[in-house]
């Protein structure tokens, strides 16, 4: 997420159209205000020596709603200082939005999550919104997600919504950047020169902008949706290529590119009793792979990923939900890096205590194909209804593979946040 800045002129000219119509709104005499947000401080230690900090933050999050007849206005910002990772400090401007609501249809137009799917903690038609990286998934989903700028449009009918959304500007996920313990670079031979490229963003252009609709059922016992987005990949794909110099040499270059992506979707839920059942589905045009060989250029092939995930509300505070996910590589060829199929299992489960003061959860995301996992287990106690203290931890594991690659970064973590 870009930090507020009079330099990014895209920024500059959504929150001089916000403050235009906000101010144009206080004439309306029927009005109300509403302001909220949290305090929160939270640090982690390495579990493994040097024991050092992966992070020591503290965050004041502000919300402020303005609600005046059929319009209503949303702001909401973060003060950050961050000891690890110097560049994360600083005042960002978070979500800005106003929404319009009649009877029959709303718009929402402004920096704002949105959020699709029926996948829980992972991607597949959710892909709107892209992802802060910067603590991989060792932090609160919802603190994952990132705003994005945008025009929202939805027709209301009794049993069905028609949304269309419009992104004018690309905006990529954030990366760890050199001075974040959880960087990781590519995995190229040590032995070789190795020159990395800037990341080639899409141009800011109109034919550049991304696009998709979402018509949603709700009928008597299931909700199911179908959708499409014409997108970029948020994650740059990494393009790598040998040269040789005129000494004989060879140089590895690396650029992160985005590319082209277009995806339909399907998701559906039922609930059962004190089950609930859930699916999606999404089909992928044009999405890119990585080459075994570092000769090689990057694939283009098409692809499906599918979910189905089992959510179990027994009584007495229980709650369980299990996920497989398998992401399929159509015309798939043995030189592209990742297996043909490639499943992973999450399991999360939470237990409440103590009158539901005290909050019991462990997560689990495996990889089948390489075995590799992640898992994080917390307690979270409310000393009041506003003042919660948490405490955890991460465990990453495996000997290859996207959550072995953090094995070093399993850690301890203490939080402490007062809501108001």
């Amino acid at each position: 997420m870009k930090r507020f800045s009079f330099a990014y002129h895209k920024q500059i000219q959504i929150t001089c159209l916000f403050l235009y119509l906000f101010t144009a709104s206080l004439n309306v005499i029927h009005a109300e205000l509403y302001v909220s947000g949290f305090v929160d401080s939270y640090h982690a230690v390495r579990i493994k020596a040097p024991n050092d900090y992966l992070s020591s933050r503290t965050r004041l999050r502000t919300e402020a709603e303005y609600e005046a007849d059929m319009t209503s206005w949303f702001v909401s910002s973060n003060l950050e200082h961050n000891e690890i990772v110097k560049s994360r400090s600083g005042l960002e401007l978070r979500e800005a939005y106003m929404d319009y609501h009649s009877d029959s249809w709303e718009f929402r137009v402004g920096r704002q999550i949105i959020i699709r799917g029926k996948a829980d903690g992972v991607q597949i038609t959710d892909i709107i919104s892209p992802l802060d990286m910067t603590k991989f998934l060792a932090r609160d989903y919802d603190d994952i997600r990132m705003p994005i700028d945008a025009l929202k449009f939805r027709i209301l009918g009794n049993s069905l919504d028609l949304e269309l959304v419009w992104l004018p500007l690309f905006q990529a996920a954030i990366l760890p950047s050199d001075d974040n313990p959880w960087a990781v670079k590519p995995d190229l031979p040590a032995d070789r020169d190795i020159t990395y490229e800037e990341p080639l963003a899409p141009e800011k252009r109109f034919n550049n902008s991304e696009f998709g609709a979402r018509l949603s059922f709700y009928l008597s016992g299931i909700d199911f949706a179908f959708s499409g987005f014409h997108t970029w990949n948020d994650i740059p794909v990494f393009d790598q290529f040998e040269t040789t110099d005129a000494g004989g040499d060879t140089i590895i270059t690396v650029t992160p590119k985005h590319h082209r992506l277009t995806m339909f979707g399907l998701d559906v839920s039922k609930p059962i009793g004190d089950f609930v059942f859930r699916g999606e589905v999404g089909f992928f045009i044009g999405r890119r792979f990585e080459p075994e060989v570092i000769a090689d250029r990057l694939f283009r092939r098409n692809s499906i990923s599918s979910l189905m995930g089992l959510d179990y509300y027994p009584g007495n505070d229980w709650s369980v939900a299990a996920q497989i996910n398998d992401q399929f590589t159509l015309s798939y060829d043995n030189r592209i890096k990742p297996d043909e199929h490639t499943l992973l299992a999450t399991l999360n489960i939470s237990k409440s205590f103590l009158r539901s003061t005290l909050k019991l959860s462990s997560g689990f995301y495996y990889g089948i194909n390489l075995q590799d996992g992640f898992n994080r287990t917390s307690a979270d106690y409310a000393l009041t209804d506003e003042l919660h203290l948490v405490c955890g931890v991460d465990w990453f594991d495996g000997s290859e593979g996207m959550y072995a690659q953090y094995r070093d970064n399993s850690e301890f973590w203490i939080k402490c946040k007062y809501s108001f």
